[in-house]
């Protein structure tokens, strides 16, 4: 009320108190009460003490928070954490917020400082006390806590560490190792089945796609099958590999999969849902997860904003008719053999003559599409294999 009171163009709409119920549920009276209000339109602005008295369930308060309210042009305070979502900036919505709101989750968790110390006490004997061994290594069958060197992943360390003695930055070590192939994603998974004696049903993998995209295909797979109970349990590297949006990563993880009966293991997490081990950890680092993927979304953004003032181009491939130079640090377009083809086309078109016209000369003269000179660089096809071109196929060029 002082809060209202300071600011005249706020008047009070209404109290609603939950008395006696957790925050962890919504399905509270007065919760309920002002959510009706608000879907009816009567009220545009919240006004709470703190994050905490909306909700203490990260995933309900963040999706509330992040899309709902903002959707149906409400206003969020909480007068304690300093949260205004009519003044916030990119780093209170996209980090400090959502952590405010996993820290009041993890306080209705109890997290107890005793697992804490007590790994704490092994460290210092030497002990490893991770869940799962690093790269590289893998547990010894013999002795408890111990780490030993796993055959073939340390072959790909060493490869690692001698490149970057010979002064390799992180980069370029990383640039080889995709030229290579090197499957480390899968291959962590593959070893964590096989150290635990599982079979193996299938491997949904996503290459190219965005973890903020939930409609990638194999992914769409892997639901399909688990709503088909076709698996009981999923193996991943990390949390970022089922994707880079908290909120719908933490549905997935805290909701949809223990409906199935969907047993989760991120193997580089130390996180297992059959053990409970991570509930905190895996909250937060579905957090960072896609503050990283929206940090750096806003990068390449800002990127390509610079290159376009400076007459650089930004997309992906040179368009048929030219190719891609870098001239004082910018990616520009320069013509290439093929524009004469390009040129050509267009002065027909001028003559009168209508795309299935053209797209015959084009074939009689075996002058490839540009999806094949995209792959080959050769104008003319030379092979016996030729792929003809259509009235679509020169539209496009007009």
């Amino acid at each position: 009320e002082q809060f209202i009171h300071g600011h005249k163009d706020m008047e009070i709409a209404g109290e609603w108190c939950d008395d006696g119920y957790s925050g962890v549920t919504f399905d509270r009276p007065g919760i309920k009460s002002l959510l009706e209000n608000i879907y009816s339109g009567r009220i545009d602005c919240i006004i709470v003490k703190d994050l905490s008295r909306f909700g203490r369930d990260y995933i309900q308060t963040g999706k509330y928070i992040k899309y709902i309210f903002p959707g149906l042009g409400v206003r969020f305070i909480a007068i304690c954490d300093n949260y205004d979502s009519q003044n916030s900036g990119f780093l209170e919505d996209a980090l400090l917020m959502p952590i405010m709101n996993l820290v009041n989750d993890a306080y209705c968790r109890d997290i107890s400082n005793k697992v804490r110390w007590q790994q704490e006490a092994r460290r210092k004997q030497g002990i490893y006390i991770g869940a799962f061994a690093v790269y590289g290594y893998i547990k010894s069958d013999k002795e408890r806590g111990k780490l030993i060197p796993d055959k073939y992943a340390a072959d790909i360390v060493r490869w690692i560490f001698n490149m970057r003695l010979c002064g390799n930055s992180a980069e370029k070590i990383a640039g080889k190792l995709d030229a290579m192939e090197v499957p480390s994603q899968v291959l962590t998974a593959r070893r964590y089945i096989n150290e635990n004696k599982m079979s193996l049903e299938d491997v949904y993998s996503d290459k190219g796609f965005s973890g903020m995209d939930f409609q990638r295909p194999a992914w769409k797979r892997l639901v399909k099958d688990i709503t088909c109970n076709k698996l009981d349990i999923v193996v991943v590297k990390d949390f970022s590999r089922i994707g880079r949006n908290y909120i719908i990563t933490g549905e997935y993880i805290e909701k949809f999969f223990p409906g199935y009966g969907i047993r989760l293991v991120a193997v580089a997490e130390g996180y297992d849902s059959r053990n409970g081990i991570g509930g905190f950890n895996a909250g937060l680092k579905n957090i960072i997860n896609e503050w990283y993927a929206r940090e750096s979304g806003r990068k390449v953004s800002m990127a390509k904003q610079y290159q376009k003032t400076k007459g650089g181009y930004t997309g992906g491939t040179a368009p048929y008719g030219y190719c891609l130079a870098t001239e004082n640090g910018l990616r520009i377009l320069k013509e290439d053999v093929s524009i004469e083809i390009i040129k050509k086309i267009k002065e027909m078109r001028r003559q009168g003559f209508n795309s299935r016209e053209t797209a015959d000369w084009l074939n009689s003269q075996k002058i490839n599409r540009p999806s094949v000179y995209n792959k080959t660089r050769e104008i003319y096809c030379t092979g016996s294999s030729y792929l003809e071109w259509d009235a679509g196929s020169v539209r496009r060029l007009w």
